[in-house]
């Protein structure tokens, strides 16, 4: 049985649409061809569907992803627990199918973000744990993030404060979430990735320093990557995304040959350059998410 659990404003308003929409099907059935009735019933159908999804206080996003890399810096459990709400435990993870044990780790993930409806790409980091929540799934929690606005038009500059705002809320009582920072840079090619923040420059380049390629995301990174926690009330994303995340091909660089300079504290205090343990890239052309902001 299908149940839907809709508020009655939601409700209302696809009755109202779905009336109209049949009106103008009536109106250009005797006039029009069978195609145009489709495509008017696809594209009222379509914005029911997402009113609904507005008036539920759901809203679907869509996000991709070019390139990506990773970095992980190992930690114990009290240096994580230490920056963790009360509800989030910390878990050992392994990133990748071929791992021996999974460690505490601190990562950033860095990659350029192009956003449904945007007119921009944005480079962005994410700093986060993994974690496993009060109903023992698995999960990430964000700490902090980094974007680089030094290409955009100044136009938009607001609005991306705006939106990196909105998203990094805590819904429960409206305070930050986590916060967002300025990167002086971020460049992200196939072989080459600069990430500076004030004092503190990542560099990773040189195919000699590549370890292994055509490496899997092992599963439990895969489930963690489905829901990521922010602020201190259990606000979180819930993610979905297809094979091309699943499956990608990642390629996995030798973290003592990575350059780390100047104050990595400008980062997170737990990027410390003798922890990094792991660095990983993929090079797929565009990993598609959608995410549910709850």
């Amino acid at each position: 049985m299908l149940q839907f659990d809709y508020p009655l404003t939601t409700v209302g308003m696809i009755v109202f649409v779905t009336f109209l929409t049949c009106l103008l099907l009536a109106i250009f059935s005797a006039r029009s061809g069978q195609n145009l009735k489709n495509k008017l019933l696809f594209f009222t159908g379509s914005k029911i569907l997402r009113l609904a999804t507005c008036f539920m206080e759901k809203t679907i996003f869509t996000i991709d992803y070019d390139g990506g890399f990773n970095l992980n810096f190992e930690c114990t459990y009290d240096d994580l627990k230490s920056i963790l709400p009360e509800h989030l435990e910390p878990v050992q993870m392994k990133i990748l199918d071929n791992e021996g044990d999974g460690k505490y780790l601190f990562s950033l993930y860095c990659a350029d973000l192009d956003m449904e409806g945007a007119p921009f790409e944005l480079g962005r980091a994410d700093a986060f744990t993994y974690v496993r929540d009060q109903d023992q799934k698995l999960g990430l929690c964000f700490i902090s993030a980094f974007v680089d606005t030094s290409g955009i038009n100044a136009k938009f500059k607001p609005s991306i404060t705006m939106m990196n705002s909105f998203f990094g809320m805590d819904p429960y009582d409206y305070s930050c979430g986590y916060p967002h920072y300025d990167a002086e840079k971020i460049k992200i090619s196939d072989n080459d990735f600069i990430f500076n923040v004030k004092d503190a420059k990542i560099h990773v380049s040189g195919e000699e320093n590549i370890q292994s390629t055509g490496n899997l995301f092992h599963r439990d990174f895969v489930c963690a990557n489905s829901q990521i926690y922010r602020g201190s009330n259990g606000a979180k994303n819930v993610n979905f995304f297809n094979q091309d995340f699943i499956d990608a091909r990642v390629t996995s660089w030798d973290p003592k040959k990575i350059s780390l300079t100047g104050n990595m504290a400008d980062i997170h205090a737990l990027c410390k350059k003798e922890n990094l343990v792991s660095v990983q890239h993929y090079k797929n052309a565009g990993i598609r998410w959608y995410f549910e902001n709850i």
